[in-house]
């Protein structure tokens, strides 16, 4: 799961978060982590934090995956 997910756990129509989503047993959803693919398959991921919001985490963390993306493969 892509953690901008996390955003996904506020419903749209309401502003409310969605208590399915976000009150999982054991489970924090919070930002910075993006998957690691190679086709459809997951093979890793990489979480990233610090910098001023998520959003900007998960930017770092797909710029690192771009970087060994070809050795991926």
């Amino acid at each position: 799961m892509r953690t901008s997910a996390a955003s996904k756990a506020i419903d749209e129509r309401t502003g409310e978060p969605d208590p399915h989503l976000i009150y999982l047993n054991d489970v924090l959803l919070v930002g910075g982590g993006v998957p690691i693919r190679i086709d459809d398959e997951i093979i890793g991921a990489i979480g990233v934090a610090g910098s001023p919001g998520s959003i900007h985490d998960e930017e770092c963390a797909d710029a690192g995956i771009a970087q060994i993306e070809r050795s991926l493969r």
